[in-house]
């Protein structure tokens, strides 16, 4: 997840690697993942991509960001 300016959907947070349980992550998306996680029974970690980008495709179609990180499986 990346943030520049925290809107009021966003999800915030103060560190660049949160561990299980994404403590430190605020929002919606952060706050339904903990539901689901406790009604399920499954642990996640929420981290910043390392070249802080939501994904797009550069001039010869390879993709960045978090579409990068799914596309590789990460």
């Amino acid at each position: 997840m990346m943030r520049t300016e925290p809107g009021e959907n966003e999800a915030t947070t103060s560190g660049r690697e949160l561990g299980e349980g994404g403590s430190g992550f605020k929002g919606f998306c952060v706050d339904m993942l903990h539901d689901i996680a406790s009604i399920v029974g499954f642990h996640y970690a929420i981290r910043v991509v390392p070249d802080g980008k939501y994904g797009a495709p550069d001039k010869h179609q390879v993709w960045n960001g978090m579409v990068r990180q799914l596309i590789d499986k990460v």
